[in-house]
């Protein structure tokens, strides 16, 4: 994409004392989920009150340079950042974190803008993801809508769970 990207990385409790692989929850618009849902002590708080099993949460921080253009504005860019998401940062996560490493293991969300992209990268790379997510998502004609829809089409592209709010 020709900028670095940086990710944030909650761990459950305990992580460091065992031994156990976890899945990953991918969060799109990163520093907004933390910054205004407080994403990561909404996990923590659900993970101690035995809500949901433990996970690691990648928050994938916006570019300041123009965020919203490579996930949204602009199909091929928002392709390109869906290849890099796929091909560099969940990579570097399964190599550098004891993670669940199949599609199974590995949800992908995106609210607001970065809902499209979520949703394409879960569809066009249905052997990373086995569940996406899209929050008060953005689907506006500006190509990304007809990217998604023409995935969304071929019945071989789904992942297991689709959750649309």
């Amino acid at each position: 994409m020709g900028t670095q990207r940086e990710v944030e990385i909650y761990l459950p409790p305990n992580y460091k004392n065992t031994e156990e692989r976890y899945p990953v929850v991918y969060l799109h618009l990163g520093t907004l989920g933390r910054r205004l849902g407080h994403i990561d002590q909404a996990v923590d708080q659900l993970i101690r009150q035995k809500r949901i099993d433990p996970i690691l949460l990648v928050l994938i921080q916006e570019n300041a340079a123009g965020y919203y253009r490579e996930i949204f504005w602009d199909t091929e860019s928002m392709q390109k950042y869906a290849e890099m998401f796929v091909e560099e940062i969940v990579p570097f996560i399964d190599q550098n974190y004891r993670t669940v490493q199949d599609p199974t293991g590995r949800t992908n969300i995106g609210m607001e803008f970065s809902g499209c992209v979520a949703m394409y990268t879960g569809l066009k790379y249905p052997n990373k993801f086995a569940h996406l997510a899209s929050q008060s998502s953005v689907f506006w004609d500006r190509g990304g809508e007809k990217l998604v829809a023409d995935l969304i089409a071929k019945k071989s592209n789904r992942p297991a769970k689709i959750y649309l709010e």
